[in-house]
């Protein structure tokens, strides 16, 4: 079952969904804070993820979706780097990324 296609898909969706939740809280306590930066924490570990997934020979998503995902994936964890050094960050563009991707996987 582990490798299921559908669970890995609710799985990834649900962690998006944790993000949007997380990056709620985060915008609420501020660049600067822990919560901001637990979250920012926990989209680098998924993206960072979903980044080596996408480069596997074995993934089968067309080559130029991987790429386009990649690179949101990339952007998404430039960005983060801001909230890592406490710099602003833009939550709502985190926030949407978050949501598209969970709604694609849903």
């Amino acid at each position: 079952m582990a490798d299921d296609p559908g669970l890995k898909r609710a799985r990834e969706r649900e962690a998006f969904e944790q993000s949007v939740v997380m990056l709620e809280a985060a915008e609420r306590a501020g660049t600067g804070s822990q919560v901001a930066r637990d979250a920012a924490a926990y989209l680098h570990r998924l993206w960072g993820f979903l980044i080596e997934d996408l480069g596997r020979p074995e993934n089968d998503l067309p080559a130029e979706l991987r790429a386009g995902l990649m690179s949101l994936g990339l952007w998404t964890m430039r960005e983060l780097t801001r909230v890592d050094q406490a710099e602003p960050a833009n939550f709502m563009l985190l926030k949407h990324v978050s949501r598209s991707m969970a709604a694609g996987l849903a």
